[in-house]
């Protein structure tokens, strides 16, 4: 029995989405494992920083924002984060 147009197309259409899900899953998971690695390298970046200096690590993380700004880095979040994950 063959299949009319109509369905042959429903099921093109069905392929093509489930590529488009399986895609954007990729895109998806791709990001998070971005993130994830930046924020790995963001804790070890604090760690050394309260190893390191002398000052509290809030005011080196302060500073450092400062100077990312000022270098262009306007959506540079590390202090609000450093509150979040550090400050008690």
């Amino acid at each position: 029995m063959t299949k009319s147009i109509e369905v042959r197309a429903l099921e093109a259409l069905v392929e093509q989405l489930e590529r488009t899900i399986a895609n954007l899953d990729k895109q998806v998971t791709d990001k998070c494992e971005e993130t994830f690695v930046e924020r790995n390298r963001t804790n070890k970046l604090i760690y050394v920083m309260q190893k390191s200096f002398p000052l509290s690590s809030r005011s080196v993380v302060a500073k450092s924002v400062e100077i990312l700004k000022k270098g262009g880095d306007v959506e540079c979040d590390l202090l609000h984060f450093y509150d979040a994950t550090y400050e008690k």
